[in-house]
């Protein structure tokens, strides 16, 4: 499985849950750039963070990402935010749980959340969901070298 593979699953998880209206990926959140933005949504944070496990014959690395369930807030109120965090909890709940059950391609090791209010200067609050998977390695074995490097080349 891809990145690529790994971020539509987790896509098509989210807008499949019933109260997620958008999916957003980058490496900086700032609704004020993109008004258009309906909530509740999910932000899918760039970077990844991988650990290349060096046993040739374990062909499975640690990957770790993150993403944000956000809500709409009222930021002059912290109860409003609180029951925005609740909301998203309950939401980011599902997709786990769903995720964690269902996921064939992918191992999740780990799942840990931070509530998040007043991200940017927006009226949003919710979670942060920092995943840590195993993810099988998409290369080639020492048999297929030829498939990435011209063999005619010398490599020094």
């Amino acid at each position: 499985m891809t990145l690529t593979e790994l971020r539509n699953y987790i896509e098509s998880v989210c807008l499949a849950h019933k109260e997620i209206k958008q999916f957003v990926i980058g490496s900086d959140y700032n609704q004020a750039e993109d008004t258009a933005i309906p909530y509740p949504s999910i932000f899918y944070e760039m970077p990844y963070y991988l650990q290349y496990n060096i046993t040739p014959a374990q062909q499975v690395d640690s990957v770790q990402f993150a993403f944000n369930v956000f809500v709409e807030s009222n930021t002059d109120k912290i109860e409003n935010d609180h029951d925005a965090i609740s909301k998203s909890k309950e939401i980011g709940d599902a997709i786990v749980s769903y995720i964690m059950a269902n996921a064939d391609d992918f191992r999740v090791i780990n799942v840990s959340a931070i509530s998040v209010r007043e991200y940017t200067d927006d009226s949003v609050a919710g979670m942060r969901y920092e995943w840590q998977i195993a993810l099988p390695r998409t290369y080639c074995d020492q048999t297929t070298w030829e498939t990435f490097f011209n063999p005619l080349q010398t490599i020094e």
